[in-house]
């Protein structure tokens, strides 16, 4: 109800009930403008538990299962793959190794003729040596004594040397300084 100082007061009627099915009808006891607030009780739902089956009461859990097993499926068939191509990579590696190890064990049965520069690799690669008719062991052979005068003759050939060099330097220095000299008594 709006009074005459301009505020609204709250006025609680009930319905009288007279009236048809599409309006409602109040007793009103004051004169004066008033707004109607239609507010009805709150219908409650009566759903009862039979009529919803097992989906609608679960169907969030079942998305969720869903999802999760989806979920692992895809990690279990990534590593399933990785695994697979890890396991053929392996079975390569092993075949090479086993290869390798054969051609080892051909190698270690191998021998050389002893002949000087011969390797097993030679051999195994199929290179054969023929030995030098000039190349043979009595010629081969070498005397200690020979080697310490051989030795000996060598360090004194390199004393020789190293006395030359520093000799050819000093003849190179004294050159100079007379150049220079030279030169100084030509321009007095």
């Amino acid at each position: 109800l709006l009074q005459f100082h301009h505020f609204w007061t709250c006025v609680t009627r009930t319905s009288t009930g007279t009236g048809s099915a599409d309006a409602l009808s109040f007793e009103i006891n004051d004169k004066g403008v008033y707004a109607v607030i239609y507010q009805p009780a709150a219908l409650v739902a009566s759903v009862s538990e039979s009529s919803c089956d097992f989906w609608c009461m679960n169907s969030q859990y079942v998305y969720i299962a869903l999802a999760i097993f989806g979920l692992c499926g895809l990690v279990g068939t990534f590593i399933l793959w990785r695994v697979y191509r890890y396991r053929s990579k392996y079975k390569v590696t092993q075949l090479e190794m086993v290869e390798l190890q054969q051609k080892m064990e051909v190698l270690e049965g191998l021998e050389t003729s002893g002949m000087i520069g011969e390797s097993i690799g030679d051999i195994a690669n199929g290179i054969q040596y023929n030995l030098n008719p000039m190349f043979a062991p009595q010629h081969t052979e070498v005397d200690p004594e020979v080697v310490v005068q051989l030795t000996e003759k060598s360090r004194l050939l390199e004393q020789q040397v190293t006395y030359h060099e520093q000799r050819s330097q000093m003849l190179v220095e004294e050159n100079e300084r007379l150049r220079v000299q030279l030169q100084r008594m030509q321009q007095e």
